[in-house]
């Protein structure tokens, strides 16, 4: 009787300790940018969360506005470890989302860039993101400066590791306010 009791407890165990939560855990927003770039999606939110990944999504299809502060749940891409593909059970990947996307910039061929600005860096990080067809990942800078804006560069443009104090000089899209075409350090 003994024996058969502690069998029954040491399963009931082994049962409890494999249940599945069927909510996945919830990540807390610590900083939120919505941004315009120049990319395969041009309207993204950057997303620093608690659990400390740096991560973004598209906005063309979610018909939510996020709040830093906000719990999330959220799946990433298989092939770009920082995009969002499911957010709090939407699917944000689907056979339009190309299409959407091209369509949005449809006769824009020859973006024009906005005059130097000068300012200093507040915060920084990386991020990789698709950016263009071949649907490769690169590695991104995320700047963010004095004003609170969010500054978007690929790691390529520049030859420098920039860091937090850094005074620089950079110009960006005019219709795409975040995305930098040249960026400078002074000193």
């Amino acid at each position: 009787m003994k024996k058969a009791f502690i069998f029954v407890w040491i399963m009931a165990a082994v049962f409890a300790s494999c249940h599945k939560d069927d909510d996945p855990p919830k990540v807390r927003i610590n900083k939120l940018y919505e941004a315009k770039v120049f990319r395969l999606l041009p309207d993204i939110y950057v997303m620093r969360m608690d659990n400390g990944h740096n991560l973004y999504a598209p906005r063309w299809r979610l018909n939510i506005e996020l709040r830093e502060g906000d719990f999330i749940d959220y799946e990433v891409s298989r092939f770009c470890p920082d995009e969002i593909t499911r957010l709090n059970g939407i699917d944000l990947v689907e056979e339009t989302k190309s299409a959407a996307a091209l369509s949005s910039r449809s006769g824009i061929s020859n973006p024009v860039a906005t005059d130097p600005v000068e300012a200093d860096i507040v915060d920084l990080f990386a991020i990789e993101m698709i950016t263009m067809i071949p649907m490769v990942p690169q590695t991104n800078w995320c700047i963010e400066i004095e004003t609170g804006k969010l500054l978007i560069c690929e790691q390529g443009k520049i030859d420098f590791t920039p860091a937090v104090g850094d005074h620089i000089v950079y110009n960006t899209y005019r219709l795409y306010p975040n995305e930098v075409v040249l960026f400078k350090k002074l000193n």
